[in-house]
């Protein structure tokens, strides 16, 4: 179990299998060997000093990392812009 820089929670999940993220705003995500983690069976996770999130499985190592761009979809507003950064605290 990590408590991460960005105050969440990242946990590996015994019964389901998997790593699950719990946000400060109490959202709850899980990523399993069909979201693309490599393994349902997961074990450590880690932080490393740039904030990248490591999860080791029975079968590889997983990163996860905040991303700064994302799509956004088109509309008459964006339909020239292909992506946007997020607001201060607006991590995903």
């Amino acid at each position: 179990m990590v408590v991460a820089a960005d105050r969440r929670l990242w946990l590996t999940d015994a019964r389901e299998g998997g790593v699950v993220r719990l946000d400060a705003d109490g959202a709850v995500r899980a990523f399993r060997r069909r979201d693309g983690l490599s393994s349902d069976m997961a074990v450590p996770v880690l932080q490393d000093v740039e904030g990248n999130i490591w999860v080791g499985t029975n079968l590889g190592l997983n990163r996860f990392r905040r991303r700064d761009a994302r799509m956004v979809a088109a509309t008459q507003d964006t339909a020239h812009r292909g992506l946007a950064l997020p607001a201060r605290g607006t991590e995903s």
